[in-house]
């Protein structure tokens, strides 16, 4: 890569091809499974698949074929097929999916392309929030049993109810 005079670490190539392929996917071009054994990655299903033995040659064949459909796409010349609108459509549904979004909360958003970065980041820290269990706020109520866990995760202590439960707090910035 350095010989050909890219200064961009490989993993930028990697992200480059899955972003791409998901879209791919979007755009039933190819399958997930397709997809994810050519970032080779595996799961339960591609050892019983595809790891098994030899692949029947009509299989082959046909992730070939789904290859070709995609290959446009991964390259990263010039080319009419994607718009701007649709490029940022796809990285703001993989940003929204890797902060746990469902695929029906992202659908739910209408279109992917007008969201602004003030309001993407707005919705990834909800979705935080909420993964962390708090809803709206930055107090938690928990059983004292798990107070001590959470201490060493760097939540704060604030008191204790008189149901034997406690509140902690996300930690406040100090200046």
């Amino acid at each position: 890569m350095r010989a050909a005079g890219l200064p961009w670490r490989p993993y930028v190539f990697r992200s480059y091809y899955d972003t791409m392929q998901m879209y791919a996917e979007g755009k039933g071009l190819i399958s997930h499974n397709y997809s994810q054994t050519f970032m080779g990655h595996s799961d339960i299903e591609s050892v019983y698949s595809f790891k098994k033995s030899q692949l029947p040659q009509d299989l082959v064949e046909n992730m070939r074929e789904a290859y070709a459909r995609v290959a446009e796409l991964l390259g990263t010349g010039k080319r009419a097929t994607v718009s701007k609108d649709e490029m940022l459509a796809t990285f703001n549904r993989r940003f929204l999916k890797m902060s746990y979004w469902t695929d029906e909360e992202v659908d739910s958003l209408g279109d992917l392309s007008d969201i602004e970065e003030s309001k993407l980041r707005e919705l990834l820290d909800r979705k935080s929030m909420q993964k962390l269990g708090l809803n709206g706020n930055s107090q938690r109520v928990v059983p004292m049993s798990e107070v001590k866990k959470f201490i060493e995760e760097g939540w704060e202590y604030i008191s204790t109810l008189p149901s034997g439960e406690a509140i902690i707090r996300l930690p406040t910035a100090k200046s």
